[in-house]
């Protein structure tokens, strides 16, 4: 990850926090396992408690936060959906708590 790439994401991630009080999130993909290239994304998995629907997670996510110079794609579970989805063992959450980065979590 450039350092560019860096102080980007340490900027949305300070966002999400502040603005989305999510209470974990977590980057994976092509970031953390060093692969990036000029047309990569940032993946970031986040995590909160809420009544919103999928869909309706990411508009909030999307519309709460400002623009940035890198492409940013999210995923956003409940705790309940997060927990579910490692008991059914799924491979794209697998994969992420195998090869994730935890950028913030709640105390």
């Amino acid at each position: 990850m450039t350092q560019q790439t860096k102080q980007q994401l340490d900027i949305i991630v300070h966002e999400i926090v502040t603005k989305y009080q999510p209470e974990k999130i977590i980057l994976f993909g092509s970031a953390v396992r060093g692969e990036q290239t000029p047309d990569s994304d940032i993946d970031l998995l986040i995590i909160k408690k809420t009544t919103d629907r999928p869909a309706d997670r990411l508009y909030r996510v999307w519309h709460s936060l400002t623009d940035w110079d890198v492409p940013v794609d999210f995923s956003v579970y409940t705790p309940e959906e997060f927990r579910r989805a490692q008991q059914e063992r799924s491979l794209f959450i697998t994969d992420i708590l195998h090869e994730g980065k935890t950028l913030y979590e709640t105390s």
